[in-house]
């Protein structure tokens, strides 16, 4: 039996992209001020990231996702702009 590969959700309106980014910075700086390093917050982010990506998407379509992602970043896209070469 094949399964259909899953359809990629809607992209989200920019208000509740910017609200969840938001969250995420309050977040970090809770972790921060309790202690945790930067390196580990940024991973346990990441790696909750990518389990909730393959819940969405499924493992196929979350590769590919983050394939694309790695295009990004290697293209400076997610670089601050203080922090480009």
């Amino acid at each position: 039996m094949t399964l259909a590969a899953p359809t990629p959700p809607a992209p989200e309106p920019e208000s509740d992209r910017r609200e969840a980014i938001a969250f995420m910075l309050d977040a970090f700086d809770a972790g921060r001020e309790a202690g945790i390093e930067n390196r580990a917050l940024t991973r346990a982010a990441l790696f909750q990231s990518i389990m909730h990506i393959v819940d969405e998407l499924g493992e196929e379509g979350a590769a590919r996702f983050l394939r694309t992602s790695a295009k990004g970043v290697q293209s400076g896209y997610y670089s601050r702009p203080d922090t480009v070469n």
